[in-house]
């Protein structure tokens, strides 16, 4: 469908979640350089030693870093947009669902709302 056939689009709002991507794993070093390129220089995201332990552990990633792997998480739906290189949307819909640190396997799953 095209991207500027709304109603078709409409029309394939609102159904299930489609099937999970293929996992990425985050590394340590994911966490610290986006932390150096935002300069958001928390001792979480660092592993910068403190007074106090890191009750978690490890670096713990951003929310921001888990949003820009969004692409990475995306995965191919039955339709097929054509007429634009990307869709997009102002209200993008995400959960995190527990705190990321170094070397899990993060997946995703979309629809169309």
């Amino acid at each position: 469908m095209h991207y500027e056939d709304i109603d078709a689009l409409k029309a394939q709002c609102g159904g299930p979640f489609g099937a999970w991507s293929l996992g990425y794993e985050v590394t340590a070093s994911d966490i610290v350089d986006f932390a150096a390129v935002t300069g958001d220089d928390g001792w979480l995201h660092t592993g910068i030693e403190q007074k106090t332990p890191n009750p978690f552990g490890a670096v713990v990633a951003q929310s921001a870093l888990l949003v820009a792997f969004l692409p990475k998480l995306m995965i191919t739906h039955e339709i097929e947009v054509v007429g634009t290189s990307i869709v997009t949307s102002d209200a993008i819909d995400f959960r995190f669902v527990r705190r990321v640190t170094e070397r899990p396997v993060i997946v995703g799953h979309s629809r169309l709302l």
